[in-house]
């Protein structure tokens, strides 16, 4: 009579063929300087248009956005050196100053709106429970910020957006809660963007147990 072992679902398997992925979901918190941001566009007072141009490089005080919202990413690991995607919503208060216009439109940002889309090159290290990891992002952002104006007791809202470029690197401590689970804390600032800062709080699932570097 013949001998059959039972073995468990999976056991066999060439794991080294697999592929090393990291899926992460995170809240964000980004400074935003409005200095670089030329806020023009056209209001509606009484049924009347008024162009405005709102420059916050002027205002007595920096004008800063604190903006709060989420993050999506998909790496794939070569080696220690990883590629991949990002994609980052947020938005929050832009309180800035009063400005006057020569037609006595009275304007000041209220609102920001920003959304990022960037390509993500990396590399990085594990020690332990502990991972470190120094990447660039590259990508394009779209900035919409609200413009209140005033015309005498006529109060209007308007949005002007612009396109810009991203250059940020970035710095990221991993902490592994299990092989397949990290908690990230990353912080960049972009290198052409006056006193821009960001924070990312993320949750990341990884395909390969510790990245296959176990």
């Amino acid at each position: 009579m013949g001998r059959a072992e039972c073995r468990s679902f999976g056991d066999g398997w060439d794991r080294s063929r697999q592929p090393r992925i990291r899926l992460s979901m995170g809240l964000v918190h980004q400074s935003l300087s409005l200095a670089d941001i030329e806020l023009q566009g056209t209001s509606t007072h009484d049924g009347s248009s008024h162009a405005y141009h709102y420059d916050p490089s002027l205002t007595s005080t920096p004008s800063q956005a604190e903006l709060f919202g989420g993050a999506f990413g998909m790496h794939v690991l070569i080696g220690r050196a990883h590629l991949g995607m990002e994609a980052t919503v947020t938005g929050g208060s832009a309180d800035g100053e009063t400005q006057v216009s020569n037609t006595g439109l009275r304007m000041r940002s209220t609102f920001a709106l920003q959304a990022e889309a960037k390509a993500v090159a990396g590399y990085g290290t594990r020690m332990g429970k502990w991972g470190v990891l120094g990447e660039l992002q590259t990508g394009m952002r779209v900035t919409s910020v609200e413009v209140e104006t005033r015309l005498a007791d006529c109060i209007s809202t308007a949005m002007s957006s612009e396109l810009s470029a991203i250059v940020r690197p970035q710095f990221t401590v991993q902490r592994w809660l299990s092989p397949w689970l990290t908690t990230d804390l990353s912080v960049g600032s972009d290198l052409f963007q006056e006193r821009d800062l960001s924070m990312t709080l993320s949750l990341t699932a990884h395909s390969r147990s510790y990245d296959g570097m176990d």
